[in-house]
């Protein structure tokens, strides 16, 4: 089984500015193309040699910056896949309040042409 097999929580597509460290020298800019809570794709592709290394990706959640540690699973020509290895529940909050509108817009129930919206 494969780790896109092997996935619990839903990706959402969402474009996130972020900074990555690798190990303590390599420092990179980028933006993901997608988010879940297990980790996220940033679009752009590393060196195949960066497969199963230690990151840390920082970014901006409102105004506090966040930091999550994550490892580098796979990097190809669509992106590069990071899987979170901390258990932070101030990340996790973060990302569902990044992903929030979008995963509403995700799950909208269509309606008939007839139908108006609920009130609120």
């Amino acid at each position: 089984m494969t780790m896109e097999e092997a996935r619990w929580n839903i990706r959402i597509p969402l474009e996130i500015d972020v900074k990555v460290r690798i190990a303590p020298a390599i420092h990179l800019k980028a933006k993901t193309r997608d988010v879940s809570f297990e980790g996220m794709l940033l679009g752009m592709s590393l060196p195949k040699t960066t497969n199963n290394a230690s990151v840390v990706v920082r970014f901006e959640s409102g105004d506090r910056p966040m930091q999550a540690a994550a490892v580098i699973v796979r990097t190809g020509p669509e992106g590069t896949g990071l899987m979170f290895t901390g258990d932070s529940d101030e990340v996790a909050d973060a990302l569902a309040m990044m992903m929030e509108p979008e995963l509403d817009r995700l799950v909208q129930i269509p309606r008939k042409p007839t139908e108006r919206p609920p009130n609120k």
